[in-house]
């Protein structure tokens, strides 16, 4: 066989598979040819992909169109012999007819003219990727776009939260693997935040001041890359000086499921300090440092009057309704919850935050009212039968029970309210004014009814 053949024989024996007419009679031909062969040459290590055969055989079908006109190509889904299939293409001219196979390993297989009508094997696909890469904008035109970057979704998170973003939505039409190059384009003032993991799919960064982050993503498929993706990251958090008061509130106990609790914060130059005050468990008293944007602490220990010490940390502190504030104290993985509740009333006509649904349930709690401005809630339950919403509120001190009903809206945040009535007499309509979860497992309500608004929050 001359040098030309030869060159071309090692060129060409690229074959992939695909649907296509099925004729039987070339198909039992080809495997007669294989049944008088042996496998002389190694598997590859890894078997090629469905697409990579493809692209293969469509770049031998583009390199050497002459040999193999891609306009007579017949593809074959497979052909078994011995319980081991094979991928093919005829092609049927003048000449008769020439075969490209390949095997699931990916060993590669010409017959015809070209071969002395003997089946040769040539290599692999794994031993001619390169050339195919290096050529598929030329053989396979539509898979040869530039890759889209994804750079995931935009996230609300609080301050000292580890982010995770995710690239996972980038896209490429080369059937290759991508490669990732995040950065971090900006920043608040006074964070010193960066990404872990820039080259990964998958980098995260520490939110350490409130503000806006934008995070830039570039992918490449090897051959060019993308235009940049960005996601906008919103951290939210509380100035710890601005939280300074007193409250009466509500807390997880280890006495009783929940106890009263007085709390306090107050700031010293850059000293926090939290004391909780319960009946049942005592007292607490929590110090820390502050870090220099004054969101969140360095350090902490605490004290209690059950001769207990330790280290903690914030694991979450916020402002509720602008005049509540709830906090979640780590203790060595011991939490602490605690709600401070200011008497009176607070900010109505905020939008629903949670779906009610996930607010099924029965809690203890605290709500505006009584004879000393907040009153014990020893049950609050909130049920919801197909779309009627049920509030049930017991007020300890006022001595009152009031029941709230309503329609989930189609939105499942809403919530038309109707009527409500309570055991004192009163009745009529309401407004919901909020309901969300606070930390995650507790419940806020802010209502307006009878001519006041009232706020209650409950622990799960």
């Amino acid at each position: 066989m001359s040098g030309r053949w030869t060159c071309l024989l090692f060129a060409v024996a690229l074959a992939g598979c695909g649907g296509g007419d099925d004729r039987a009679s070339e198909a039992a031909e080809f495997a007669g040819q294989m049944r008088r062969t042996t496998s002389a040459a190694p598997m590859q290590s890894v078997a090629p992909s469905a697409s990579a055969v493809e692209q293969t055989l469509d770049w031998a079908e583009f390199k050497f169109s002459e040999l193999f006109p891609s306009v007579t190509g017949q593809k074959y889904p497979g052909v078994v012999f011995d319980g081991v299939q094979y991928s093919a293409r005829a092609y049927s001219g003048p000449w008769g007819t020439r075969y490209l196979g390949i095997t699931p390993d990916g060993r590669i297989f010409g017959l015809g003219d070209f071969t002395g009508n003997a089946l040769q094997q040539y290599q692999d696909v794994q031993y001619w990727s390169a050339q195919v890469q290096a050529d598929l904008c030329s053989s396979r035109p539509a898979n040869c776009r530039p890759p889209t970057a994804s750079a995931g979704m935009a996230q609300e998170v609080k301050v000292g939260a580890v982010v995770q973003l995710d690239g996972a939505g980038s896209t490429q039409s080369r059937g290759v693997t991508l490669s990732y190059a995040w950065s971090l384009t900006s920043r608040p003032a006074g964070s010193a935040a960066v990404l872990n993991g820039p080259n990964t799919g998958t980098p995260t960064f520490a939110a350490d001041v409130s503000g806006r982050y934008v995070v830039s993503l570039v992918v490449s498929d090897g051959t060019s890359s993308s235009p940049a993706a960005q996601v906008v990251i919103s951290v939210v958090g509380t100035k710890l000086d601005t939280l300074q008061g007193s409250w009466d509130g509500i807390g997880n106990g280890r006495t009783f499921r929940t106890n009263s609790v007085k709390l306090g914060i107050s700031v010293s130059g850059t000293v926090l300090t939290i004391q909780t005050e319960s009946f049942f468990d005592g007292t607490c008293l929590y110090s820390a440092s502050l870090t220099s944007s004054r969101e969140q602490i360095t350090a902490g220990t605490y004290q209690c009057s059950d001769f207990s010490t330790g280290t903690w940390r914030l694991t979450d502190i916020q402002r509720v309704d602008q005049r509540d504030v709830y906090l979640n104290i780590d203790k060595g993985g011991l939490t602490q919850r605690v709600y401070g509740m200011s008497a009176g009333g607070g900010v109505a006509a905020k939008p629903a935050a949670t779906s009610v649904s996930s607010l099924i349930g029965t809690y203890e709690g605290i709500s505006t009212g009584g004879p000393f401005g907040t009153d014990r809630a020893p049950s609050i339950q909130l049920s919801v039968a197909g779309n009627a919403l049920l509030l049930t509120i017991k007020r300890f001190f006022s001595g009152t029970t009031c029941e709230y009903a309503g329609t989930v809206n189609a939105d499942g945040r809403t919530v038309t309210p109707s009527t409500f009535r309570c055991s004192d007499f009163s009745s009529g309509a309401w407004t919901l004014n909020e309901i969300r979860s606070v930390g995650g497992s507790d419940l806020y309500v802010s209502l307006s009814a009878g001519g006041e608004l009232r706020r209650t929050y409950g622990i799960r």
